[in-house]
């Protein structure tokens, strides 16, 4: 096992992981972050229209060895069934 870190991107913001999550191994570590991922995007989507979130796994030195990235954007369309 080690300690591998999760930094949180949304957009241009950054939370740095301090603590850190121990995992198997690499592999472990970046499907964690996918995962992670999702469950942050269920959060922030009724509240945004337009988002870009990024979890950076880095390892116990801070390299960077993997990043999940997730872009959404809910876009209204004009009514459907209006008959043209």
């Amino acid at each position: 096992m080690a300690r591998y870190y999760f930094d949180v991107w949304n957009g241009d913001t950054v939370v740095p992981d301090e603590e850190g999550v121990e995992c198997v191994d690499v592999e472990a570590a970046c499907g964690a972050a996918a995962k992670a991922l999702l469950d942050l995007a269920r959060d922030i989507v009724p509240e945004s229209t337009r988002c870009e979130l990024s979890i950076e796994v880095s390892d116990e030195a801070k390299k960077p060895l993997c990043r999940a990235t997730l872009q959404f954007e809910i876009e209204q369309l004009g009514e459907t069934g209006s008959g043209s």
